[in-house]
């Protein structure tokens, strides 16, 4: 469940303020543009037909108030987002899109997600984008990354790494960079999944709505 915490410092202590949602809700990412404040999170939904979790954006009155007229911004359609098959025993596999990240390059909108399940292969970083400028973010239109109709993730497993997924965007002299978690990637002498996921960065090519990463 979403909360707000304050605190008088940046390194604390916070108190925890006000709840803002009475449901399920995690991963806020809170965007401020000249038409206020939003807020980007994800949230569950069981009857569509992808169920699972998927990211809304919600305005927010003021920082403790949302206006709880949500949008839905990005939606599960592919297997690759399965978290797990049939996981409540009802026949329906369980999707999973979370940590919405959201930025603005040049016209363009982006907005950055995990997607499966961090113990999957298929765990990624994937992105919506926009050809935008609306300053409204409950307007803006997203439309998923696909290359021909099919699952095109940014950040994936690879050679080197695993677990790739959770992440943030900054802007450092002008370049674009991915700071997210993953794990490096199992060997035969180590097979065994083991949790040791690990703070990561790689650069961004964030270009004409399309995001690549240098890894």
């Amino acid at each position: 469940f979403l909360h707000v915490a304050v605190s008088e410092n940046p390194l604390g202590p916070f108190v925890n303020s006000k709840m803002l949602y009475e449901r399920f809700s995690i991963d806020a990412h809170v965007v401020e543009t000249s038409a206020g404040l939003f807020l980007f999170y994800a949230e569950d939904d069981t009857t569509a037909e992808r169920v699972g979790t998927r990211i809304y954006v919600d305005k927010l009155i003021d920082p403790y108030t949302p206006a709880n007229l949500r949008v839905e911004a990005v939606s599960p359609s592919f297997d690759e987002e399965i978290f797990m098959r049939n996981r409540f025993g009802d026949g329906k596999d369980w999707h999973t899109i979370e940590g919405p990240f959201w930025f603005e390059e040049k016209g363009y909108q982006y907005l950055m997600y995990s997607g499966g399940c961090y113990q999957n292969d298929t765990y990624h970083i994937g992105y919506a984008s926009a050809k935008s400028t609306d300053a409204d973010l409950t307007k803006v239109e997203f439309k998923k990354a696909v290359r021909c109709r099919k699952f095109c993730p940014v950040i994936i497993k690879n050679e080197i790494e695993e677990g790739t997924g959770h992440h943030s965007v900054i802007n450092y002299k002008g370049e674009w960079y991915a700071v997210y978690h993953g794990r490096d990637i199992k060997t035969e002498e180590n097979a065994e999944y083991v949790e040791e996921r690990t703070a990561r960065i790689c650069r961004l090519e964030v270009k004409g709505g399309k995001i690549k990463a240098e890894r």
